[in-house]
């Protein structure tokens, strides 16, 4: 049967009767000249075996990756009426989904700021156009009420949870909306090898890895997620199948994930928590800009500019980790990227972390204690770590700085040297945290870099190269903080990508 595409550009087989149906699932010699033609590859398979079926091989919306994006991609499509059939590379869908938050699950963030919950190398113009057209609380009231999962805030971090604490029943609730629309075929164990734009037939022609079979979809959206959790089957491929077909893809990074370092005096802390710091990082200039800063140096007859400072950023969160080998917790997590970032790029110049072990204690008022122990209730012969114990800093943390600051555990506060509480006092207000690397992709919550901004249209989530083709995600090149902002993201961009295939169809 041979109708006109719903594009209008084309002619194509759009949906065939029930007859020639039946036919491609059991051929016999009756339907035999059908397989001959063009547009549909043989040999079919009898029955479902895992593999694409006839029923898919023209549906409108082709999905790749069963994560939360592709999931409320699949919902919004099918909701607007379009035939989805959505792809996953494992065996299950929505795994990130359900390991997330301890698999307790931080669905969404209770408040958010754009400008300050989200990093991204766009203009800020691009991530209001996506965050834009769907507010926090009209997504919340989509999850609470179409989905169906009862959600409470924490108040002490913050954070939305489902009310059942199960990242399970967040992915199942999702996906049981997606197959409620009847609308939505899913495909596991399909993993994504090359999609192809046909200008013949204005589809996307895509081929799966291990199978000489394609499948055709008029439109296509990419939400294959990032490299984070690569034991849940994340490997980047999306990166590499957007970049064959012309877009451009920033260098990706581990995000949001723990530190590796030297601890203070090389103590062993591991376990040692900590509420109230102040975690702050002065990004450094790529090693291109510095080195042309160095080469202007050199040169007399122009003028000498004034060197723009920059300033540190500081962590919104203020939980703090040591770990067997090195740094986490919530400070640490959210401004992981500035390190990780920069050492992808193999830049010579690091990040320099500094962290106040007690938001509280200053270097004034720290200044004033040794210089008048009464203010802490103690004297002059009062121990050092004495003193800094009645602040929040744990007590094998202060003999830990202490003994960096090169302080006996017996010195008292009278006997101080000006040396030694010159280096005290840079040691707990403003400590020099030492990284030496990270722990990369396995222990990151989300993938940095990826398909810039710029390349899509940020109010629809398609792709301004290739044509039909939308891009939502992990895979674009912004990454939120800790606390379910990229829950968020993935809500909305999956949210826009899928309405927008839809509608597009119609046109």
């Amino acid at each position: 049967v041979v109708t006109t595409c719903h594009d209008q550009r084309c002619l194509g087989v759009e949906r065939a009767s029930e007859s020639i149906r039946f036919a491609l699932c059991y051929p016999s010699s009756r339907y035999r000249h059908l397989r001959s033609w063009r547009r549909w590859p043989s040999p079919w398979r009898r029955g479902h075996t895992g593999r694409v079926s006839a029923t898919t091989q023209y549906q409108d919306v082709g999905i790749f990756g069963a994560g939360a994006a592709g999931l409320t991609a699949a919902y919004f499509s099918a909701s607007q009426g379009a035939r989805v059939c959505l792809y996953e590379k494992t065996n299950e869908s929505g795994k990130k989904i359900q390991i997330s938050g301890g698999t307790r699950c931080n669905i969404l963030p209770g408040n958010v700021v754009l400008e300050e919950d989200f990093f991204c190398d766009a203009k800020p113009g691009c991530v209001r156009s996506i965050f834009g057209q769907w507010s926090l609380e009209e997504c919340r009231h989509w999850l609470e009420n179409e989905i169906g999962i009862e959600m409470i805030v924490e108040k002490e971090t913050n954070k939305v949870f489902p009310v059942s604490n199960s990242g399970a029943e967040v992915r199942d609730r999702l996906l049981q909306s997606c197959l409620d629309t009847n609308n939505v075929t899913l495909q596991y164990s399909h993993d994504i090898e090359s999609i192809i734009w046909d200008e013949v037939s204005c589809m996307w022609v895509c081929r799966f890895s291990g199978s000489n079979d394609t499948v055709s979809h008029s439109r296509v959206i990419m939400a294959t997620g990032g490299k984070s959790f690569p034991n849940l089957g994340t490997t980047g491929t999306g990166y590499a199948i957007l970049e064959s077909l012309g877009h451009t893809v920033s260098s990706t990074y581990p995000a949001l994930t723990p530190l590796k370092g030297i601890l203070p005096a090389s103590e062993e802390l591991s376990g040692v928590s900590l509420t109230s710091v102040d975690l702050s990082v002065k990004p450094t200039l790529g090693d291109a800009v510095l080195d042309n800063a160095q080469k202007s140096t050199t040169t007399t007859n122009k003028k000498k500019k004034k060197k723009k400072k920059i300033k540190a950023l500081h962590s919104k969160r203020h939980g703090f980790l040591f770990t067997h080998r090195g740094f986490s917790g919530p400070s640490v997590l959210d401004l992981s990227h500035m390190y990780t970032m920069a050492a992808s790029r193999g830049q010579r110049n690091l990040p320099d972390f500094r962290v106040a072990w007690d938001l509280e204690l200053t270097s004034s008022r720290l200044q004033d204690a040794l210089s008048d122990p009464g203010q802490f209730g103690l004297t002059g012969k009062s121990h050092v770590t004495s003193l800094l114990r009645r602040s929040n800093i744990p007590l094998r943390l202060c003999k830990a700085l202490c003994k960096e600051s090169g302080i006996p555990d017996d010195r008292i506060i009278a006997e101080l040297k000006k040396e030694e509480r010159i280096k005290l006092l840079t040691n707990v207000t403003e400590y020099p945290l030492q990284v030496t690397g990270d722990e990369g992709y396995p222990k990151a919550e989300v993938t940095g870099g990826g398909v810039p901004l710029s390349e899509l249209n940020c109010t629809t989530m398609e792709s301004t190269i290739m044509p039909n083709l939308f891009i939502c995600g992990e895979l674009c090149d912004i990454h939120g903080r800790i606390g379910g902002f990229n829950f968020l993201f993935a809500w909305n961009s999956g949210r826009l990508a899928g309405i927008h295939a839809a509608l597009s169809l119609q046109k």
